[in-house]
């Protein structure tokens, strides 16, 4: 188990610091006058983000495990080198090996009133599951300030790489039954619930059980009047968008979601299913979400 004691760290701007998080696990905090955000370094998990003068953006399970090798319920995990159980559902890690590898924070800096975090991954340094790449590298670089801005590079070693990637971000909502996701209407998805192909029909209204790919590119909105709030998510380098949310008797099954399943929506930029990314040797592929706050 890594300690904050045994972490090394670069110099850290003013309103930066290391603290001991849930179960010890060492996390870096971000307090200013702009934002108030935590990540991390166990899966480069951003946890929690508030710009000034908004209540928290992210949803955080109560009752979430925070130990070494498990995954963080809530927040925005990692999902890679691949997502769920892979294509073709054989991968022996749901969702990869990334949300729950220590990363290393390899640079932190102030930028105006944002705090710029670039965090660093080597698949020779990881617990890779045996017979998956390992000659994997990866870069995350965290912006937090009005916006939040996650832009994620993996890198393929010399025998290049499949795969697939996931910001599973949980965005917290008054009531998950009373928001609509606006800009995914006319794209055509995959409904793992059903497993059906179906084409969105004006805006999504959650009503049950719900686990959509869709094949969107553009801009996803979860508007929640509730709140008076709007979450827009905009992205780069992403031809998937996923919405996820498990209703009741799916959570009951999950001891680190329980009752709270209402509190939250995952619409998550991802390349998945179709479409996987393909990388020949020593190849990047960068993936950027970028979060804002409106109010209604």
């Amino acid at each position: 188990m890594t300690h904050t004691d045994d972490v090394q760290l670069p110099e850290l701007p003013d309103g930066v610091s290391l603290v001991e998080g849930e179960g010890g696990l060492p996390a870096v905090a971000v307090h200013t006058d702009s934002v108030v955000a935590q990540v991390y370094l166990q899966g480069a998990h951003v946890t929690s983000w508030a710009p000034a003068g908004a209540t928290e953006v992210l949803w955080l399970s109560p009752t979430s495990s925070f130990a070494p090798g498990k995954a963080i319920r809530g927040g925005v995990p990692l999902c890679a080198p691949w997502f769920g159980p892979g294509r073709d559902g054989d991968k022996p890690v749901a969702h990869g090996w990334f949300r729950t590898a220590t990363w290393r924070l390899a640079s932190a800096r102030r930028d105006g009133g944002d705090v710029v975090l670039r965090f660093t991954l080597s698949g020779a340094d990881a617990q890779v599951p045996a017979g998956e790449p390992s000659n994997v590298s990866a870069e995350y670089v965290v912006r937090v300030g009005r916006e939040l801005e996650l832009a994620l590079t993996i890198t393929a070693g010399v025998d290049g790489l499949l795969m697939e990637e996931a910001l599973h971000s949980y965005f917290a909502v008054s009531d998950v039954r009373g928001v609509r996701v606006e800009g995914l209407a006319g794209h055509r998805y995959t409904d793992k619930v059903s497993d059906s192909q179906e084409v969105q029909s004006g805006d999504l209204r959650l009503a049950g059980r719900t686990d959509r790919v869709y094949d969107h590119s553009r801009v996803a909105t979860v508007v929640d009047e509730g709140s008076g709030r709007r979450i827009v998510v905009a992205k780069e380098g992403s031809d998937s968008t996923v919405v996820w949310n498990p209703w009741e008797a799916k959570a009951a099954e999950s001891a680190d979601i329980g009752d709270a399943w209402p509190g939250f929506v995952c619409v998550e930029v991802a390349n998945a299913l179709d479409h996987y990314v393909v990388l020949g040797p020593e190849m990047p592929h960068t993936m950027v979400a970028t979060v804002r706050v409106e109010s209604l």
